[in-house]
């Protein structure tokens, strides 16, 4: 069972600087740690903001829905003292791109833990809607940081 403290949170992630790189993942099989291991090393390289997924302040979770649309895959939510991040990543492990889709949804969800508050045009990481293709943090995405 995951514990959230919805009063805590905001309705964006990151603020001036990116709160604890820190992650407990929650609800992940060892591979999906490996896939989100891999998102934040590209983080890590590209920008110098290192999530790990071994335990800590901010958490990262696999949830079966979202009550409020039906074409998020993920999100990101700030504490409001901005000291950690809480991701949801949409459990769509049924699908047979659901690596590649997780991979994604991870860059994206962990580009915004990172500082990146902006969509970014289509084929980019940080673009607006969702696209598989997207497999490496490019210039245009670190642009918003």
């Amino acid at each position: 069972m995951r514990k959230v403290i919805p009063a805590l949170l905001l309705c964006s992630c990151g603020g001036l600087a990116p709160p604890d790189d820190r992650f407990t993942p929650q609800g992940f099989s060892t591979d999906e740690i490996e896939i989100l291991r891999s998102a934040g090393d590209a983080w890590c390289e590209r920008a110098g903001c290192c999530p790990t997924f071994d335990g800590g302040g901010s958490i990262i979770v696999m949830v079966p829905d979202f009550i409020d649309s039906d074409t998020r895959v993920g999100r990101c939510w700030t504490s409001s003292d901005n000291s950690r991040s809480l991701i949801e990543i949409l459990d769509r492990s049924d699908r047979p791109d659901w690596l590649t889709a997780l991979r994604v949804t991870a860059l994206h969800e962990l580009g915004h833990h990172c500082g990146c508050h902006n969509h970014q045009p289509a084929g980019n990481v940080m673009a607006a809607q969702f696209d598989p293709t997207a497999q490496a943090i490019t210039d245009v995405d670190l642009a918003c940081l």
